[in-house]
Protein backbone atom coordinates (compact mmCIF):
# COMPACT_ATOMS: atom_id res chain seq x y z
CA UNK A 1 0.00 0.00 0.00
CA UNK A 2 2.93 2.46 0.28
CA UNK A 3 2.67 3.22 -3.45
CA UNK A 4 -0.91 4.42 -2.97
CA UNK A 5 -0.28 6.56 0.10
CA UNK A 6 1.44 9.61 -1.43
CA UNK A 7 -0.89 9.98 -4.45
CA UNK A 8 -3.84 9.47 -2.08
CA UNK A 9 -2.62 12.25 0.22
CA UNK A 10 -2.25 14.58 -2.76
CA UNK A 11 -5.75 13.83 -4.00
CA UNK A 12 -7.25 14.48 -0.58
CA UNK A 13 -5.17 17.67 -0.14
CA UNK A 14 -6.70 19.08 -3.34
CA UNK A 15 -10.03 19.38 -1.45
CA UNK A 16 -11.90 18.72 -4.67
CA UNK A 17 -14.74 16.22 -4.17
CA UNK A 18 -13.94 14.19 -7.28
CA UNK A 19 -10.30 13.76 -6.21
CA UNK A 20 -11.26 12.99 -2.61
CA UNK A 21 -13.58 10.25 -3.89
CA UNK A 22 -10.78 9.02 -6.16
CA UNK A 23 -8.51 8.66 -3.15
CA UNK A 24 -11.23 6.85 -1.19
CA UNK A 25 -11.65 4.31 -4.00
CA UNK A 26 -8.23 2.93 -3.00
CA UNK A 27 -10.00 1.38 -0.02
CA UNK A 28 -11.08 -1.41 -2.38
CA UNK A 29 -7.42 -2.25 -3.03
CA UNK A 30 -6.70 -2.48 0.69
CA UNK A 31 -9.81 -4.60 1.25
CA UNK A 32 -8.85 -6.94 -1.57
CA UNK A 33 -5.41 -7.25 -0.02
CA UNK A 34 -6.97 -8.28 3.29
CA UNK A 35 -6.17 -5.06 5.16
CA UNK A 36 -9.58 -4.06 6.52
CA UNK A 37 -8.22 -1.35 8.84
CA UNK A 38 -6.45 0.33 5.94
CA UNK A 39 -9.59 0.07 3.79
CA UNK A 40 -11.48 1.94 6.51
CA UNK A 41 -8.75 4.60 6.75
CA UNK A 42 -8.67 5.12 2.99
CA UNK A 43 -12.46 5.49 2.85
CA UNK A 44 -12.49 8.11 5.61
CA UNK A 45 -11.74 11.24 3.49
CA UNK A 46 -15.15 11.09 1.81
CA UNK A 47 -17.08 11.52 5.08
CA UNK A 48 -17.03 15.38 4.96
CA UNK A 49 -18.63 15.25 1.50
CA UNK A 50 -21.85 14.05 3.11
CA UNK A 51 -22.16 17.35 4.98
CA UNK A 52 -22.06 19.42 1.78
CA UNK A 53 -25.35 21.13 0.85
CA UNK A 54 -25.17 19.59 -2.65
CA UNK A 55 -24.53 15.88 -3.06
CA UNK A 56 -21.64 15.67 -5.48
CA UNK A 57 -20.88 12.66 -7.68
CA UNK A 58 -23.39 10.35 -5.96
CA UNK A 59 -22.53 7.29 -8.06
CA UNK A 60 -18.82 7.74 -7.31
CA UNK A 61 -19.25 8.18 -3.55
CA UNK A 62 -21.35 5.06 -3.14
CA UNK A 63 -18.77 2.24 -3.75
CA UNK A 64 -16.21 3.47 -1.17
CA UNK A 65 -18.93 3.47 1.48
CA UNK A 66 -19.95 -0.07 0.49
CA UNK A 67 -16.30 -1.18 0.72
CA UNK A 68 -15.97 0.46 4.16
CA UNK A 69 -19.07 -1.47 5.27
CA UNK A 70 -17.56 -4.75 4.03
CA UNK A 71 -14.24 -3.99 5.76
CA UNK A 72 -15.90 -3.09 9.06
CA UNK A 73 -18.08 -6.20 8.88
CA UNK A 74 -15.20 -8.54 8.03
CA UNK A 75 -12.91 -7.25 10.78
CA UNK A 76 -15.73 -7.20 13.33
CA UNK A 77 -15.52 -3.47 14.07
CA UNK A 78 -19.09 -2.87 15.22
CA UNK A 79 -18.50 0.85 15.90
CA UNK A 80 -17.14 1.49 12.39
CA UNK A 81 -19.89 -0.62 10.82
CA UNK A 82 -22.63 1.29 12.68
CA UNK A 83 -21.07 4.62 11.70
CA UNK A 84 -20.83 3.77 7.99
CA UNK A 85 -24.27 2.12 7.99
CA UNK A 86 -25.83 5.20 9.59
CA UNK A 87 -24.09 7.40 7.03
CA UNK A 88 -25.43 5.24 4.18
CA UNK A 89 -28.96 5.04 5.55
CA UNK A 90 -29.37 8.71 6.46
CA UNK A 91 -28.18 10.03 3.10
CA UNK A 92 -30.03 7.51 0.95
CA UNK A 93 -31.95 8.68 -2.10
CA UNK A 94 -32.44 7.31 -5.61
CA UNK A 95 -28.84 7.90 -6.68
CA UNK A 96 -27.17 8.65 -3.36
CA UNK A 97 -26.25 5.49 -1.43
CA UNK A 98 -28.38 3.30 -3.71
CA UNK A 99 -25.69 0.64 -3.33
CA UNK A 100 -24.32 1.24 0.18
CA UNK A 101 -27.65 1.52 2.04
CA UNK A 102 -28.93 -1.91 0.88
CA UNK A 103 -25.49 -3.38 1.64
CA UNK A 104 -25.68 -1.97 5.18
CA UNK A 105 -29.12 -3.52 5.64
CA UNK A 106 -27.97 -6.85 4.19
CA UNK A 107 -24.88 -7.06 6.40
CA UNK A 108 -27.02 -6.42 9.47
CA UNK A 109 -29.08 -9.52 8.56
CA UNK A 110 -27.97 -12.66 10.38
CA UNK A 111 -29.27 -14.95 7.62
CA UNK A 112 -26.37 -15.32 5.15
CA UNK A 113 -28.64 -16.39 2.29
CA UNK A 114 -30.97 -13.41 2.65
CA UNK A 115 -28.02 -11.05 3.04
CA UNK A 116 -26.41 -12.39 -0.14
CA UNK A 117 -29.66 -12.01 -2.12
CA UNK A 118 -29.99 -8.40 -0.94
CA UNK A 119 -26.40 -7.60 -1.91
CA UNK A 120 -26.78 -9.16 -5.37
CA UNK A 121 -30.04 -7.25 -5.88
CA UNK A 122 -28.28 -3.97 -5.04
CA UNK A 123 -25.33 -4.88 -7.27
CA UNK A 124 -27.59 -5.64 -10.25
CA UNK A 125 -28.64 -2.00 -10.31
CA UNK A 126 -25.03 -0.97 -10.94
CA UNK A 127 -24.06 -3.71 -13.38
CA UNK A 128 -22.17 -2.36 -16.34
CA UNK A 129 -21.15 0.91 -14.67
CA UNK A 130 -17.38 1.15 -14.86
CA UNK A 131 -17.20 3.75 -12.08
CA UNK A 132 -18.33 1.17 -9.56
CA UNK A 133 -16.38 -1.80 -10.92
CA UNK A 134 -14.07 -2.41 -7.95
CA UNK A 135 -16.83 -2.10 -5.38
CA UNK A 136 -19.17 -4.27 -7.45
CA UNK A 137 -16.49 -6.96 -7.82
CA UNK A 138 -15.89 -7.07 -4.07
CA UNK A 139 -19.61 -7.16 -3.32
CA UNK A 140 -20.15 -10.03 -5.76
CA UNK A 141 -17.29 -11.95 -4.16
CA UNK A 142 -18.66 -11.26 -0.67
CA UNK A 143 -22.20 -12.34 -1.65
CA UNK A 144 -20.85 -15.53 -3.24
CA UNK A 145 -19.05 -16.30 0.02
CA UNK A 146 -22.28 -15.74 1.98
CA UNK A 147 -24.14 -18.11 -0.37
CA UNK A 148 -21.40 -20.73 0.01
CA UNK A 149 -21.48 -20.37 3.81
CA UNK A 150 -25.25 -20.88 3.68
CA UNK A 151 -24.67 -24.04 1.59
CA UNK A 152 -26.12 -22.67 -1.65
CA UNK A 153 -23.34 -23.54 -4.12
CA UNK A 154 -25.48 -22.84 -7.19
CA UNK A 155 -26.25 -19.27 -6.13
CA UNK A 156 -22.60 -18.78 -5.14
CA UNK A 157 -21.57 -19.75 -8.68
CA UNK A 158 -24.22 -17.46 -10.13
CA UNK A 159 -23.03 -14.55 -7.95
CA UNK A 160 -19.42 -14.81 -9.17
CA UNK A 161 -20.21 -15.62 -12.82
CA UNK A 162 -20.33 -11.98 -14.05
CA UNK A 163 -17.19 -11.20 -12.06
CA UNK A 164 -15.34 -14.16 -13.57
CA UNK A 165 -16.43 -13.19 -17.11
CA UNK A 166 -15.29 -9.60 -16.46
CA UNK A 167 -11.91 -10.77 -15.13
CA UNK A 168 -11.37 -13.12 -18.07
CA UNK A 169 -12.26 -10.39 -20.54
CA UNK A 170 -9.88 -7.94 -18.86
CA UNK A 171 -7.16 -10.50 -18.21
CA UNK A 172 -7.40 -10.04 -14.43
CA UNK A 173 -5.20 -13.03 -13.66
CA UNK A 174 -4.36 -12.37 -10.01
CA UNK A 175 -7.94 -11.71 -8.97
CA UNK A 176 -9.21 -14.55 -11.14
CA UNK A 177 -6.77 -16.94 -9.48
CA UNK A 178 -8.01 -15.73 -6.09
CA UNK A 179 -11.61 -16.51 -7.14
CA UNK A 180 -10.61 -19.93 -8.53
CA UNK A 181 -8.85 -20.81 -5.26
CA UNK A 182 -11.89 -19.71 -3.28
CA UNK A 183 -14.24 -21.70 -5.57
CA UNK A 184 -12.16 -24.88 -5.22
CA UNK A 185 -12.02 -24.50 -1.44
CA UNK A 186 -15.78 -23.97 -1.21
CA UNK A 187 -16.76 -26.57 -3.84
CA UNK A 188 -18.33 -23.91 -6.07
CA UNK A 189 -18.33 -24.50 -9.82
CA UNK A 190 -16.51 -21.89 -11.88
CA UNK A 191 -18.52 -20.61 -14.85
CA UNK A 192 -17.53 -21.78 -18.31
CA UNK A 193 -15.78 -19.30 -20.57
Amino acid sequence: MPLIDEPGRRLVAAHDPQWVIGAALAGAVAYLGGNDRRALELSEPIVPLFALPVKVFPRLADPPVAVALLAAHRCGDVTAFDRWATLARTTRSDDWMALAAPVAEALADTDDGRAAVAIITAVQRFSGEAIAAAGIALLREFAADLFATAGDRERAASAIAPLVRWLRLGDGRWYLQRIETWAAKNDVAMPAS
